[in-house]
């Protein structure tokens, strides 16, 4: 990550094609993004979801005593996080169903218009 002025500048794009394969999500919503992401806020939104793991992980493992029995479907991209949700949500649901999206990244809509 390179820096211009005091605001980091983002390989979106090659993030973007790494995630999705190089030909999903076409320039104009790698720019959208990315401009997105160069705001002064940008980055910092999002990792603002992330700044709570280890309190999220001390209510998940409190909350995950009792197992939740409604039907508890999971999608998940192949390029993304494989089978990792699906068995994740098996430690705390009795009625999983999971699929992997071939060919498939983090946005599953858009890899599938």
């Amino acid at each position: 990550m390179s820096r211009a002025g005091n605001a980091p500048i983002l390989n979106i794009s090659g993030t973007i094609s790494l995630l999705t394969g190089p030909t999903r999500c076409q320039r104009p919503d790698r720019q959208f993004y990315a401009a997105a992401y160069a705001r002064d806020d940008g980055v910092r939104a999002g990792f603002e979801y992330f700044k709570n793991f280890e309190q999220d992980a001390k209510d998940f493992a409190a909350l995950s005593t009792t197992k939740l029995n409604m039907p508890l479907l999971v999608l998940s991209g192949e390029k993304a996080s494989g089978t990792f949700l699906i068995d994740q949500a098996k430690l705390v649901a009795t009625n999983v169903t999971g699929n992997v999206m071939q060919d498939s990244g983090h946005w599953l809509i858009e890899n599938h218009e």
